[in-house]
């Protein structure tokens, strides 16, 4: 059975817009990610939480194709927000959007929560693994 991994919205502006932070390949790390999914080691959890904030960078063409490129192999899940989860979200000790995030990955029962902001989940317990895409 393939491990569930919620990948926040960063991880994939970091595969689409190819990004580094001047010392790592930041893109590299997420497509690297990607490549295990397609090939049987992860199925990516996405939320339209994540939809919807990539919308306002990537062209929707773009994601459009992404996502059916996940859809077609059979390895994308996704889940949605209800009003449940927007209470949750906003009780939690971060940014509502942050919150949101792994409020959703835990929703959907990921093992993994992908992200670049790690110091926004620490010891928060929070009981998922959250986690850099190149420490995945």
């Amino acid at each position: 059975m393939e491990t569930l991994i919620y990948p926040d919205t960063n991880f994939y502006l970091d595969y689409f817009e190819d990004r580094s932070d001047n010392i790592r390949p930041l893109g590299e790390f997420a497509f690297s990610v990607l490549k295990r999914a397609f090939k049987c080691e992860f199925k990516i959890v996405m939320s339209y939480w994540v939809i919807k904030e990539l919308e306002q960078h990537i062209a929707e063409e773009r994601l459009a194709r992404f996502i059916e490129k996940l859809e077609s192999m059979n390895k994308l899940i996704m889940v949605a927000r209800d009003y449940d989860e927007a209470i949750k979200a906003k009780s939690l000790p971060t940014h509502y959007s942050d919150a949101l995030h792994i409020v959703l990955a835990m929703k959907a029962g990921a093992e993994f929560f992908v992200t670049r902001n790690i110091q926004h989940y620490l010891d928060r317990g929070y009981l998922i693994k959250v986690i850099l895409p190149e420490n995945l």
